[in-house]
């Protein structure tokens, strides 16, 4: 009889919680839109951006097909609001969805203009998110006066502040915290980067620093919160890279700094993991394996559950195949004249290789810089300059050739760009890369200065021309 009343109990328990209002089932959520012009169907990726530590390693929530119109549909599976990247072949954005949510968007397929539409609930979201994306685009004030810029940029700082507070009374306090978030982002990115944006075009604006630091020192505070906001988590993560990042401190120097900054900022776990998976990613990537080991090992230790583990350990892997004091993976090319090219024909030689194309400017900012470079190594028979171009048409590599001839370098074209055979050997994925052989060829720096440094490259290829080669 007592098991029989234990059992009753138990059953009246269950369905007194099961019938409880405070058990409400998650409400469903919706997104849907339409691409013009469609011209084929394409993948949408939903992706957590804010939680990723790489664009190449994303975070993805979902995924569905468009039809040949262009038009996709998903349901989605979410508990909380939350930042989104919608993204595809036609292009990327940013979206703020919360559970219940019904939208219906349309899209002209690029990413710099706005949505050419939007319906249903949640949908003003997006419209207002695109409201404010413009106001400190740094491309929109570009096309200012210089005279008139700061005008402008008191007049559109109080629209965004207006906007945001009118916004109160009108969305969730999650919303509501992901727009003063971003208006603090967009405004600090703003003080702190246009006359910098500027001086490309020869445009020359004052800086305030008192309150660029101010700025600066609220999104530190506001850190502190758990706030899934991409643009706001690399503001943060940056700054204090750059606390880190000196020439003159070695990578083990560095690192510590890095550790010791994210660890001080004294944030949540979950925020201090992703952090410190960033940097260290970053860090492998310099090519000093060794240096990163331990923190690797602590990280682990520290964070046995992470999301992040994998993807350290494999690029943990694939790096130290071309750390430094590695042997320098083999590649074949082509010379203008089309014979072959093979990097293993200069062994004997320091090799200092210039990835680059046609079509990357920053690329082309540094071929003024590399003939300075050139020149001072004139005389110097045992380095041998090697411009490794990824262009994919020939044809348009060749003519650059004809138009710029350079003396004393050795061009040759790998096509493909980043799936070219140097890019997959090397894991380059983006450009310039500059990358040094010993004599021996062992990688002497996986990332090397650029000509642009002029005389912290001197010292570097120095010191592979002085390093003595080993004995069989």
């Amino acid at each position: 009889m007592k098991r029989l009343i234990n059992l009753l109990l138990t059953i009246l328990i269950g369905l007194f919680y099961a019938c409880s209002p405070d058990q409400k089932e998650t409400p469903k959520t919706y997104l849907s839109g339409k691409y013009f012009p469609a011209n084929d169907s394409v993948t949408i990726y939903l992706r957590l951006s804010s939680e990723e530590i790489d664009y190449g390693y994303p975070i993805y929530l979902d995924s569905t097909m468009t039809n040949d119109s262009g038009e996709f549909s998903m349901n989605l599976a979410i508990s909380k609001p939350m930042e989104i990247s919608l993204s595809s072949a036609y292009e990327s954005r940013i979206i703020f969805i919360e559970p219940g949510d019904s939208i219906y968007l349309e899209s002209d397929n690029d990413y710099r203009s706005p949505l050419i539409g939007a319906s249903g609930k949640g949908s003003e979201k997006l419209l207002l998110l695109d409201r404010i994306d413009t106001l400190l685009g740094l491309l929109q004030m570009r096309e200012y006066d210089s005279v008139n810029v700061h005008d402008q940029y008191l007049k559109r700082i109080q629209e965004y502040k207006e906007i945001v507070k009118t916004a109160k009374s009108s969305y969730t306090p999650a919303f509501n915290q992901y727009l003063e978030t971003s208006l603090l982002q967009d405004h600090e990115y703003f003080v702190t980067n246009f006359h910098r944006y500027m001086q490309m075009f020869d445009v020359h604006l004052p800086f305030d620093t008192a309150l660029s630091d101010r700025l600066k020192a609220e999104m530190l505070n506001l850190s502190k919160t758990e706030i899934g906001h991409a643009d706001f988590k690399r503001s943060i993560y940056n700054s204090v890279l750059r606390k880190a990042h000196h020439d003159t401190l070695s990578t083990q120097e560095q690192l510590k700094i890095f550790h010791d900054e994210v660890v001080k900022l004294g944030l949540s776990d979950s925020t201090t993991n992703h952090y410190l998976a960033r940097g260290y990613l970053r860090y492998l990537s310099k090519g000093e394996v060794a240096a990163i080991e331990p923190y690797l090992f602590d990280y682990q230790k520290t964070y046995p559950d992470s999301r992040y583990t994998a993807t350290l350990n494999e690029e943990y892997n694939a790096w130290k195949t071309i750390a430094k004091g590695e042997f320098a993976p083999n590649f074949t090319a082509t010379y203008a004249d089309s014979t072959s090219f093979q990097l293993s024909d200069f062994l004997g030689k320091v090799i200092y290789i210039d990835v680059w194309a046609t079509w990357c400017k920053p690329c082309l900012e540094e071929v003024e810089p590399a003939e300075k470079i050139h020149q001072h190594f004139q005389d110097e028979d045992e380095l041998v300059f090697v411009n490794v171009s990824v262009d994919g048409r020939r044809k348009i590599w060749e003519d650059y050739l004809l138009e710029h001839p350079v003396e004393d370098v050795i061009n040759v074209n790998d096509p493909g760009n980043f799936k070219s055979q140097i890019a997959k050997s090397y894991k380059i994925d983006g450009i310039p890369r500059y990358i040094i052989i010993d004599k021996e060829g062992k990688i002497f720096s996986i990332d090397a200065q650029r000509p642009s440094s002029g005389d912290k490259l001197i010292d570097q290829l120095n010191d592979a021309l002085a390093l003595k080669v080993g004995k069989l």
